[in-house]
């Protein structure tokens, strides 16, 4: 049998396909290569990152060098200029202060908040919830409807029962004791200062203060929709011990002057006032 032999040429297109082969196996381990080192650079940078939070976590300045413990005006809440409040699902509150919280605070003016990842949990508060509900409830609205006083005390507990170093029935306890022995709204009364919508001087309100807590708290104002500054909140300086008031080491940031409204508060007026603007 004879053999033919094939011309140079006809190799040309094999030789062609296979050096191209050659260099799409060579880019594809490339792009491997790189994929590898790319991925195993992230996974270092994710650990890097969580390694930081980590430690930033720890090392996360905790401290504080007193409280404020602070109460609201609800008719100025209510009243605020763009704000709505809703009555907590246990009652109307009453015509009185109520607690919104006891805050850490350091003397520089900053504050130490969410210091540990412990849960509220009511459980804890059994023989102290009717007194909870009675004077700190809340007064924000959840999706229009009234709002559940134990998302309150969470949020409360959360940013700031944390930084206390009380256990959370410390924290509460600690909070209510506070403000049954100190009756700031009696005090404003007896100096014959009383929410009938008039405006006081804020000498006179604090003087009011003074006389029932020794110290001048801070006094914050709000802005109703005509305009006028109103009563809203006071800070009473507290020691860590979560009991003895001492003299206020800083000042809010805004901090009332002048003269300042002391608005009506009318629990059963504010929800007729409230269904006839949801209808």
């Amino acid at each position: 049998m004879s053999h033919r032999c094939r011309s140079q040429s006809s190799y040309l297109p094999e030789l062609a396909f296979t050096k191209m082969a050659s260099k799409v196996l060579a880019l594809g381990l490339l792009v491997m290569v790189v994929f590898v080192a790319v991925e195993g650079e992230a996974e270092q940078e994710v650990e890097a990152s969580n390694s930081f939070v980590e430690r930033a976590r720890k090392e996360k300045d905790n401290s504080f060098d007193y409280f404020f413990f602070v109460q609201q005006w609800p008719g100025s809440y209510c009243d605020a200029k763009g704000k709505k409040c809703c009555f907590p699902v246990t009652g109307d509150p009453g015509p009185y202060f109520g607690i919104h919280g006891l805050w850490p605070n350091r003397n520089d003016g900053s504050y130490p908040d969410t210091c540990t990842n412990e849960q509220f949990d009511s459980s804890e508060l059994h023989d102290v919830v009717d007194n909870l509900n009675k004077n700190w409830g809340t007064l924000a609205c959840k999706r229009g409807m009234s709002g559940d006083n134990e998302d309150f005390w969470d949020h409360e507990w959360a940013k700031h029962g944390t930084c206390s170093g009380f256990t959370q029935h410390q924290y509460f306890e600690a909070s209510l004791n506070l403000y049954n022995d100190y009756d700031i709204t009696a005090a404003l009364a007896e100096a014959g200062i009383v929410p009938d919508d008039s405006f006081y001087p804020i000498s006179q309100i604090s003087k009011a203060f003074t006389n029932l807590l020794g110290f001048a708290p801070q006094i914050e104002c709000n802005i109703d929709p005509e305009g006028n500054k109103q009563l809203y909140q006071v800070y009473i300086c507290v020691a860590k011990d979560g009991k003895t008031l001492i003299k206020c080491p800083t000042a809010i940031r805004n901090p009332c002057q002048g003269s300042v409204q002391f608005p009506v508060f009318d629990s059963a007026a504010e929800s007729d006032q409230r269904l006839a603007d949801e209808l």
